[in-house]
């Protein structure tokens, strides 16, 4: 009786208090082994993921709009296994279950980060510096616009750009060649983030890089947008 209340015990400790079970890398292996639609979800912020993050990995920091972003990057995803720091876990379980998503757990990146049986990647960064941008449309770069439709219409866009919204990205990616670097801009840089990690986890072995600062960086350094026009 009393090692049955023990277990019992060290369960409810294990378990958060919004029902769902801190996991270790072994139990993240074993799940993402037993289902192939189940993903790693990191929910932590820009300058964190910034520093490394688990391989195929979708990214989508706390501070993005979850109810316009969540379902666009995990549609057909049986659950997710949530990644996030201390602070922030209890929020990341609640916006995740607003979008009604399943969760089969979640994990602090520090506590798993050495023991994890999957490579830890660095975020790679291109300035979004007036020189830099006109250099890559100068080399006929790809680089594709995350914004969406009515951002273009308002402030413009560069010149050569794909214009492909975030919440497009999923009906347009087969579009986008497999060969050759791949510049990600939006207005500040997030959606470049949550894109690349996209990109990355639907098999693209391209370089790609995310343009740090974004539009607004590019405006701010004196780049020139040029008119959006549907035509």
């Amino acid at each position: 009786m009393r090692y049955l209340s023990l277990i019992l015990i060290l369960y409810f400790i294990a378990v958060s208090e919004e029902g769902y079970k801190e996991l270790n890398a072994d139990e993240i292996h074993e799940l993402l082994k037993l289902n192939k639609k189940t993903i790693i979800l990191d929910t932590r912020d820009e300058e964190s993921i910034s520093q490394g993050y688990i391989q195929n990995s979708i990214i989508i920091p706390l501070s993005m709009d979850y109810s316009k972003f969540l379902t666009t990057v995990v549609r057909g995803t049986a659950s997710v296994i949530i990644i996030s720091d201390e602070n922030n876990y209890s929020k990341a379980i609640k916006k995740v279950q607003n979008e009604s998503i399943n969760i089969s757990g979640y994990a602090f990146y520090d506590h798993i980060k050495d023991q994890i049986n999957y490579p830890i990647l660095k975020v790679d960064y291109k300035e979004a510096t007036k020189k830099i941008v006109e250099k890559l449309v100068q080399g006929n770069k790809v680089i594709i616009d995350l914004r969406e439709i009515e951002e273009y219409e308002e402030i413009g866009i560069i010149e050569n750009s794909r214009l492909i919204p975030l919440t497009d990205l999923h009906n347009k990616i087969k579009r986008i060649s497999r060969v050759g670097d791949i510049y990600l801009i939006c207005k500040t840089g997030e959606r470049a983030l949550m894109a690349m990690s996209f990109f990355k986890k639907s098999g693209f072995a391209n370089k790609i890089y995310i343009m740090k600062g974004g539009i607004d960086k590019a405006i701010k350094e004196g780049y020139n947008l040029i008119e959006y026009s549907d035509n």
